[in-house]
């Protein structure tokens, strides 16, 4: 509640600055000033930026499962991918990954849509990440299961399904809380191709551009954006608390 309350008080200053840029050019102040970049603000958030989350929190939580998976199993090669595909997309600049997938495949006759392009790079990037958290949850799991598991007969694949990738998720909850925050404010990337609808960002600099007093917009997208990180961790804190291993 304290978290919420400051989130809101933030939100209300931003809001305040925002007004006093946007009121500087007029000589009046009606109750309905300002509205209208504020809706469209907010509009942008609920179809824009915010609507392809989903996509990008599911397709990094599968793919990081897979690198996590091929990171401990028991095959070289696997191993060694695994590791090269978390140094590569842990360490690339997201912008970078984005200009590449944008403007380089075209050379190699790959042509993705821009909403592909920016999908594939908050995706790829997270689940980097990901597979890191869920490793540091297998390092966890005590090797005594892992044994009393296989002298039941348990195969590989069962002991990682049933045993080994649940207690690694309830154990890095919070890491990957964070990481889905992360991947929201990685979604202002798009912002950087011309997508159609705009994501918050994109849309908002748009406001910007041709909406005198748009600064408010930027205002209005900030709260938003930490309102929202603040409901992502409040939310974690409580499935963590539901779910967390007591050792």
């Amino acid at each position: 509640n304290r978290v919420i309350t400051v989130t809101f008080i933030i939100g209300s200053l931003l809001a305040a600055i925002g007004s006093v840029l946007y009121f500087s050019n007029y000589t009046g102040v009606m109750p309905t000033s300002g509205s209208m970049p504020g809706l469209k603000a907010f509009v942008a958030a609920v179809f824009g930026g915010i609507g392809s989350i989903p996509g990008a929190v599911i397709g990094a939580f599968i793919i990081g499962v897979i690198i996590t998976v091929a990171r401990i199993c028991p095959v070289r090669p696997l191993r060694i991918f695994g590791n090269f595909y978390v140094q590569i997309f842990r360490n690339i600049p997201g912008a970078a990954l984005l200009i590449l997938l944008v403007y380089a495949l075209p050379y190699l006759s790959v042509i993705l849509s821009y909403y592909t392009c920016v999908l594939i790079a908050t995706t790829l990037i997270p689940s980097a990440f990901m597979s890191e958290h869920l490793i540091s949850g297998v390092n966890t799991i005590d090797k005594g299961q892992i044994e009393a598991a296989r002298s039941l007969g348990m195969t590989f694949s069962q002991i990682i399904s049933k045993i080994v990738i649940p207690q690694a998720v309830r154990s890095s909850i919070l890491h990957l809380t964070n990481l889905l925050v992360a991947t929201m404010l990685t979604t202002a990337l798009a912002s950087q191709v011309p997508l159609s609808p705009l994501d918050l960002t994109g849309l908002v600099a748009h406001i910007n551009s041709h909406v005198t007093g748009g600064i408010m917009a930027f205002a209005i997208s900030a709260f938003l954006y930490c309102a929202t990180a603040v409901v992502i961790g409040q939310t974690g804190n409580y499935i963590d608390r539901k779910v967390r291993i007591f050792r």
